[in-house]
């Protein structure tokens, strides 16, 4: 089964399990509760399971999915690496990280065959060094400086420095860039905090910009700035809420 309130992050990874006879997806979930409901009915062997959903999160979801009986394998899967320890806690079959990459689910799928031939549950606890390995493919696949966005049905890993700024719309953020505009599915605080501080700057309650993408700093009413972005005609409100702190991260 797949948990995940992304409907292009179902499709993704539902494309890339069906290329293992071995594994059928018997159903999808798009927030913890359904999820919960869902797993009960149809008792799947193993749950891909998004961790950061509206509702319920999936660290909450799992505490509950592996009380049943018999307990599914449960694979995280989320681009927040920093929820890998909680994971882990709770005796997580493995973690994958946003954008899914083939050859980590093909390790993942091997990994819960060898467990499930052994008529292994996620009840057993793991050993240290198991749990050292799989922190250890979490580093690597940590993306530094860089972001995962959608482009249409794909994922694009853009660099921070291509980012001029970033506005919010309902659940989702557009991230515009020099060469186009993406979307991000998550809300623009924790977008905020996924972002170098030293390199990106809330100046509203709607938007993100990048420090060195900054082209000009107008006046407006009220002493508030306008801030013109480079390579665009865009203009970024500096709210009064954030004006005493940009003032201060600029120098002025």
């Amino acid at each position: 089964m797949i948990v995940d309130d992304e409907i292009p992050a179902v499709r993704e990874l539902k494309f890339l399990l069906s290329k293992y006879p071995e594994i059928e997806v018997v159903g999808e979930a798009y927030d913890g509760e359904d999820a919960l409901e869902l797993a009960r009915k149809l008792k799947p062997e193993i749950i891909f399971l998004d961790i950061h959903m509206t509702n319920r999160d999936g660290i909450e979801t799992a505490r509950e999915l592996i009380k049943q009986k018999p307990a599914p394998f449960i694979v995280f899967a989320t681009g927040y690496d920093q929820y890998a320890l909680q994971a882990f806690e709770l005796n997580a079959a493995d973690y994958l990280l946003k954008p899914f990459q083939e050859e980590r689910i093909a390790s993942t799928i091997a990994r819960i065959m060898k467990w499930a031939e052994k008529k292994e549950t996620t009840e057993k606890v793991f050993v240290e060094n198991e749990i050292e390995k799989m922190l250890q493919q979490t580093v690597n696949l940590k993306l530094t400086d860089k972001l995962a966005v959608w482009d249409t049905e794909k994922i694009k890993i853009i660099d921070y420095d291509e980012i001029l700024y970033i506005s919010v719309d309902g659940r989702q953020c557009t991230v515009h860039t020099v060469h186009g505009n993406y979307i991000a599915y998550m809300n623009l605080k924790d977008l905020e905090a996924k972002l170098p501080t030293d390199r990106f700057f809330r100046t509203h309650r709607a938007y993100i910009v990048n420090l060195s993408n900054i082209d000009e700093i107008k006046i407006w009413f009220n002493n508030t700035f306008i801030v013109q972005m480079k390579n665009c005609k865009d203009q970024i409100p500096v709210s009064r809420t954030y004006m005493k702190m940009f003032r201060n991260t600029i120098g002025l």
